[in-house]
């Protein structure tokens, strides 16, 4: 993403229901309004699926809104750290019945704002018993290599060798098989967009 950009909505923003899937990014301190990714708006078109799979967000804007009417919502391997007291991702309920969000990482300064469900703010145990969803999810600093000091242009985002992301993914192998800097991802996976071999 474009963290030299200022204002606006979102890095991505479907609104109003195209499908599409976003993998193996780098979401670097971002300074848009709403969120990195936000769906937002009852879809217009038939079928709306949205997928996230395996990226990586660190900075200060919400790294997830998800809302609207989409049909399937896949949102699994992921790490998320709001660096910012608010809201790490926002899900709204009525989209659980058409969710599969797992394997992910959520952390930011405040734990019981690591979910806000578009009634409440959730502790990740909060929104686990109320949504079904993140079973194996985790609150815990990724341990990243190196974020935060300097330009995100120079950041580090592999994780290091004592990262809760290391083998704790899901196998998407189905869908693509390497990370954001092509090389072949190991099993188990590991979560965010570069993996560790």
């Amino acid at each position: 993403s474009r963290p030299a950009s200022d204002g606006g909505t979102a890095s991505i923003y479907a609104s109003e229901g195209p499908s599409f899937d976003v993998y193996n990014c780098a979401f670097l301190d971002d300074k848009h309004t709403n969120a990195n990714i936000n769906v937002g708006y009852s879809k217009v078109t038939p079928t709306q699926t949205v997928r996230i799979w395996n990226c990586t967000f660190v900075g200060s804007t919400r790294n997830i809104k998800i809302g609207g009417t989409p049909d399937v919502v896949d949102i699994r391997n992921n790490i998320f750290k709001r660096t910012v007291a608010y809201d790490v991702v926002q899900v709204k309920l009525a989209v659980i019945g058409s969710l599969t969000m797992d394997n992910n990482i959520i952390y930011g300064p405040d734990a019981s704002r690591a979910v806000h469900d578009g009634v409440g703010y959730r502790t990740l145990a909060q929104w686990q018993s109320l949504s079904g969803q993140d079973a194996n999810s985790c609150w815990a600093d990724p341990l990243l290599t190196n974020v935060g000091v300097g330009a995100p242009s120079t950041w580090d985002i592999t994780p290091t060798s004592s990262s809760p992301a290391l083998g704790a993914g899901f196998d998407l192998s189905a869908y693509f098989t390497t990370d954001m800097d092509g090389n072949v991802r190991s099993v188990p996976w590991d979560l965010g967009a570069v993996d560790v071999p």
